[in-house]
């Protein structure tokens, strides 16, 4: 994936938290995604592609619209 992509996914996923004032172990209690692995999305230099299956439970668990962090995939 192109660091423009992760870069864009790591702002979307940080904005989205913060508008729900959520914590990333918040995210993560209410995602099914595990606290490293928002941490490492999240973290741009780390460079960690996440699955399609991951950013659908993230948008989800944001109430983000489908394909707000999906069609960077």
């Amino acid at each position: 994936m192109k660091k423009e992509k992760v870069i864009e996914i790591a702002r979307r996923l940080k904005v989205g938290r913060a508008k729900l004032g959520l914590t990333q172990q918040d995210l993560a209690d209410k995602s099914g995604v595990s606290r490293a692995s928002i941490a490492y999305i999240e973290c741009v230099n780390c460079r960690r592609n996440p699955t399609y299956e991951t950013l659908r439970k993230l948008e989800i668990a944001l109430e983000l619209k489908e394909n707000s962090l999906t069609r960077f995939i």
